[in-house]
C-alpha cells in the first residue's frame, strides 16, 4: 500500500471545490446578480488558485453590467456558495486590464475565526510607531493582520459580559505602550485587577471614580486649549507627525466600562462627565487627544447621542439583541446583515469593526493572556524609561492640574498602584498647594481656586455672588474647617505670583501644623 501523505489538503466546500466559470455563472444567476438569459456572457479571468486560508478567481460581468452589483448581492451569493457570507470577499478589479465589469471573488475554505490566532507582539522587541503603522489589534477572514493607527481614533467598544472588550483593549494598550510618544490614561469602571499590571506605564489611572473622573475630563478639556493654541502658533489646522513631541505626545484616553460614569443616577457627576466627553470627542482628534469607551450596556443612555456620534470607529462584540447592535454600529446596520447579536458564542473576541478606513469588516482580536503580558510590559517599561517618558519623568499639564486641585496624584495608579486614589487631609492639600507655588507660600486667592476645582458645590463660586463675597464665604469655610481640626494657623500676608502682598499661608506654618496635628 502506498505511503498516505501525513496531512490530508483541505478541502473547500462542496459548491465551491470547482470554482470557476461554470460554477460562478450558476452562482450569479442564482443570486440575481445576471439574467440567466445572459449567463453565457460571464467570462473567467484566469484559473482558480489558492490565496492565503481560501480560494481567489475573477470574472467579466456581461457588457453594460458593473461588478458593483454583486457587491449587493453577497449574502444571496454566499448562499449560493453554501458558505456564510463572512466566508466571502468580494471586490470590483481595480489592477491594470480590468474594467468596471470585473468581479474578484475570494472564499474561505473553512470558517476563517473558528481559530484564535495569538497576537503579534508576544515575543517582540523594540518601538512601534503608531501613528503610521498602528497597533495590532485583530486579524481578517484571510489571516491578515488589522492595524489601528494612533492619529483620529475615536472607538466605541460594545457588547455582552466576557465576550472579548478587554482583549481588545489589551491589544491596543500594548501597542501604544511600545510607542514612547502616546500617554496612556485608564480609568477603569469595573474596579478589577484587570489592567493593574499597565500601571507603571499608565500616565493616569483610577478605578471606580466619577468625581475624578469628571475632574480629568476638565484638565483635559484645558489642555485642548493649549494644544490648540500651539498649533494655531504654527499656523496648523491639526496635528502633524512632526510635532507630536513638542505638544506633549498623542493623549489614549481609555474608558472601560462606560456605564459606571454615563448611566443616569450614577453619580451627581454624570451630565458633566458626559458633556465634556461629547466636547473631547467633537474636537479632540485634530489635537492629538482619543478617546475608546468600552461597554457591555451598549444603551442610548449610556453612550448618549453627540458622544456616539464622534467615536466614528465602532467595534461590536456579541450583543443580546440587534437592537444593541445597531447603539453600537449605526441604526440599521442589522438589517444590512451587520448584526453582532449572531456572532458565535463561542468565539470570545470576534467583533464587527466600523471604521473610515476599513468599512465595516468581521475580524476577531488577537490572543493574549496574562502571562504573555508581563514580557511586552517589561520591554515597554524600559522604552520609555530609557525615553525619559514614563509617568513621573516628564511634565505631565493633566496630571500637574489634578495634583493642585485635589492634593492626590493619579499618575502610576496613584501612591498604591491600583487606581484607588486616596484623598489627603486638609494640612496635606494645603502643604502640597505651599509647595508647589516654589514660593514658600499660598494665596487665598490658590487654595480658593484649587478647593473649588474639586468641590465645586461647596466651594465654588455661586450664582449671584460676587468676588469678594465669594472669598469671604470661602475663607469663612476653611477657617472653620481648620479650626475643627484644633490646629493653631492663620492667614499672613504673603507673595503672590505677581509680587504683590495679599492674604495667604506660609509652607513653613502649614508644615509645623501637620506635624503638631500628627
Amino acid at each position: 500500500r502506498p505511503d498516505e501523505p501525513a496531512a490530508a489538503p483541505m478541502q473547500a466546500p462542496t459548491r465551491t471545490s470547482h470554482l470557476g466559470e461554470e460554477t460562478m455563472r450558476r452562482v450569479l444567476v442564482e443570486a440575481g446578480v445576471v439574467p440567466e438569459k445572459r449567463a453565457a456572457e460571464i467570462r473567467g479571468v484566469g484559473l482558480p488558485h489558492t490565496e492565503g486560508p481560501g480560494i481567489a478567481y475573477a470574472v467579466d460581468l456581461p457588457s453594460g453590467m458593473p461588478a458593483v452589483i454583486a457587491l449587493g448581492k453577497k449574502k444571496e451569493i454566499a448562499s449560493a456558495l453554501v458558505v456564510h457570507s463572512d466566508w466571502l470577499d468580494l471586490g470590483v478589479g481595480r489592477g491594470a486590464g480590468t474594467s468596471e465589469s470585473r468581479l474578484e471573488i475570494w472564499v474561505a475554505r473553512e470558517d476563517p475565526f473558528a481559530s484564535a490566532h495569538a497576537s503579534p507582539l508576544i515575543g517582540h522587541k523594540g518601538k512601534l510607531d503608531l501613528w503610521n503603522d498602528g497597533a495590532p489589534l485583530a486579524f481578517g477572514k484571510r489571516g491578515n493582520a488589522v492595524l489601528v493607527r494612533v492619529r483620529d481614533t475615536m472607538i466605541l467598544v460594545g457588547g455582552a459580559t466576557r465576550r472579548g472588550k478587554g482583549v481588545l483593549l489589551a491589544n491596543l494598550n500594548l501597542g501604544a505602550a511600545k510607542d514612547v510618544r502616546v500617554n496612556l490614561r485608564l480609568f477603569d469602571g469595573k474596579a478589577s485587577g484587570e489592567h493593574n499590571a499597565f500601571s507603571s506605564l499608565l500616565s493616569t489611572f483610577v478605578k471606580k471614580n466619577p468625581e475624578r473622573l469628571a475632574l480629568f475630563l476638565r484638565a483635559v478639556l484645558e489642555d485642548l486649549d493649549r494644544r490648540a493654541d500651539f498649533l494655531d502658533e504654527r499656523g496648523k489646522a491639526k496635528l502633524t507627525e512632526d510635532l507630536i513631541e513638542a505638544i506633549g505626545g498623542i493623549e489614549l484616553i481609555d474608558i472601560d466600562e462606560l456605564a459606571t460614569y454615563t448611566a443616569k443616577g450614577t453619580s451627581p457627576y454624570v451630565d458633566e462627565i458626559v458633556e465634556s466627553l461629547a466636547q473631547i470627542g467633537a474636537v479632540g482628534a485634530g489635537l492629538g487627544v482619543l478617546l475608546v469607551a468600552a461597554t457591555q450596556v451598549p444603551e442610548v443612555d449610556v453612550v448618549r447621542g453627540r458622544l456616539r456620534q464622534n467615536l466614528i470607529s465602532r467595534a461590536a462584540m456579541n450583543t443580546e439583541s440587534p437592537n444593541a447592535s445597531n447603539t453600537i454600529l449605526g441604526d440599521g446596520m442589522a438589517g444590512q446583515g451587520y448584526d453582532a447579536s449572531l456572532i458565535p458564542l463561542d468565539q470570545p473576541g470576534r467583533f464587527w469593526f466600523k471604521s473610515p478606513d476599513l468599512g465595516t469588516v468581521s475580524l476577531r482580536s488577537f490572543f493574549i493572556d496574562d502571562d504573555d503580558k508581563a514580557p511586552i510590559i517589561a520591554d515597554a517599561y524600559e522604552l520609555r524609561k530609557a525615553a525619559g517618558r514614563l509617568p513621573g519623568q516628564w511634565h505631565d499639564p493633566i496630571e500637574a492640574k489634578l495634583m493642585a486641585w485635589t492634593g492626590v496624584s493619579s499618575a502610576a495608579g496613584g501612591e498604591r498602584g491600583n487606581g484607588r486614589i486616596v484623598r489627603v487631609t486638609l494640612l496635606e492639600r494645603l502643604e502640597i498647594l505651599a509647595k508647589s507655588t516654589g514660593r514658600g507660600n499660598v494665596t487665598n486667592a490658590e487654595v480658593f481656586a484649587a478647593f473649588a476645582a474639586t468641590d465645586s458645590v461647596k466651594y465654588g463660586r455661586q450664582d449671584g455672588e460676587t468676588g469678594h463675597g465669594w472669598s469671604i464665604r470661602v475663607g469663612k469655610i476653611l477657617k472653620d474647617e481648620l479650626d475643627h481640626l484644633g490646629v493653631d494657623i492663620e492667614a499672613k500676608k504673603v507673595a503672590g505670583p505677581d509680587g504683590q502682598r495679599t492674604l495667604g499661608y506660609l509652607l513653613t506654618d502649614v508644615t509645623a501644623a501637620r506635624n503638631v496635628r500628627n
